[in-house]
């Protein structure tokens, strides 16, 4: 028991001596400068080959590829709000252009085109009466300018008998009273005709206003009212047919969110109304990411798989290229993808009918890069 008390501190002592010789040693390892690391080489470049087969494939440019239709997918909105009151498609179904593809409520248009019918019926009845009134008033203004002329003739005659009488009168062959009465005969000859005339003008003003020869007012106002009746009319019609939704091209319903009952609202909807496009042929929107795009040919060969059948590519056809350089949106979940990455969208088409694809299905797309003498990068 005293050996084993005795021999405590030098325990002590040793543990204590390792561990400042730790601390020592720790700090000295921190504070020692090391070495740079020296920064990894570029990757290395080799030449692709016409002929090697296992550099063609590692030339070719990998990317992801979306199915949609040709004409992209079209969302089918409405011009005007309303409850729907018949769908008239399904999902699947092909249409033609125009062909109708769901009815809005049609009671107040249906009602309002009526009343426009009325309206144009009133409209040219009023301008069929007034020129039918063209003939009375003709046949009026000719009276006129006869009874003008016969008060032309009783004035001459008044004022002849007048002058006998001026003649007579110094030889008392005619009495004073005759005399008289000539004189007042021919006050009243003179009168009448200047009634006639004024009717005259009255006639001939009455008829330039109906007479179409004549530019005539009330016949011009009567036809811009039946135009505005006619208008007002297509208007009804136009409001009438807008409640009938129709397709813009030839395709097949896609998709149909829109039930009989519900309301229809127009403008631009986060879910659309219905969804129509062209299934034959099928494009393929595949998006080649921004580092491959200098090694993209549009006239290289380009294929397609599906997700689990690598093994039996599907050919496509290039259509386009669309310019602009987007943000990437569709992402493969590859961990070294960069969300960050933009890319150039290529469009092409499926011509092999037989192939079982659907617009919204994803694809793995190969096109191959520039062949002999093209530069590949690849890490070392």
């Amino acid at each position: 028991m005293a050996a084993r008390s005795s021999l405590f501190p030098f325990v002590l002592w040793i543990t204590a001596v390792c561990g400042i010789g730790g601390s020592i040693a720790a700090i000295w390892e921190t504070n020692r400068t090391k070495p740079l690391v020296e920064p990894r080489g570029a990757p290395a470049i080799r030449a692709v080959a016409a002929n090697d087969p296992a550099s063609l494939v590692a030339a070719a440019i990998g990317a992801v590829g979306l199915i949609e239709s040709s004409t992209e997918e079209i969302k089918i909105g409405t011009n005007i709000s309303g409850t729907v009151e018949t769908v008239l498609v399904v999902p699947g179904l092909n249409v033609e252009k125009d062909d109708p593809l769901f009815v809005l409520d049609q009671r107040m248009a249906k009602a309002l085109v009526t009343q426009r019918i009325a309206d144009v019926q009133v409209a040219e009845s009023r301008l069929d009466l007034a020129k039918a009134k063209i003939e009375s008033l003709q046949a009026s203004a000719i009276a006129t300018r006869h009874t003008h002329a016969a008060a032309l003739s009783e004035l001459e005659e008044a004022h002849d008998l007048v002058q006998i009488g001026e003649t007579l009168r110094p030889s008392a062959a005619i009495t004073v009273r005759e005399m008289t009465r000539r004189q007042n005969a021919h006050r009243t000859a003179k009168a009448k005709v200047n009634e006639a005339a004024a009717r005259v003008v009255q006639a001939e003003a009455d008829l330039a206003l109906y007479d179409q020869s004549k530019n005539g007012a009330l016949i011009r106002a009567e036809e811009v009212a039946v135009e505005q009746a006619r208008t007002a009319l297509r208007t009804a019609e136009t409001e009438l047919s807008l409640r009938t939704i129709r397709a813009p091209v030839s395709g097949t319903i896609l998709q149909v969110n829109i039930r009989p009952g519900e309301f229809a609202q127009a403008g631009v909807l986060v879910q659309p109304l219905i969804v129509l496009g062209r299934l034959d042929p099928l494009h393929v929107r595949v998006e080649i990411d921004e580092a491959n795009i200098v090694r993209f040919d549009k006239s290289a060969r380009a294929t397609a798989t599906r997700r689990g059948e690598g093994d039996r590519p599907i050919a496509l056809r290039y259509v386009r290229t669309e310019p602009l350089v987007i943000p990437k949106r569709s992402l493969s979940g590859i961990g070294i993808e960069r969300v960050d990455t933009r890319v150039l969208q290529v469009i092409y088409a499926i011509d092999d009918r037989s192939a079982l694809l659907f617009p919204g299905q994803i694809v793995d797309v190969y096109i191959n890069s520039t062949t002999q003498g093209s530069i590949v990068s690849t890490q070392p």
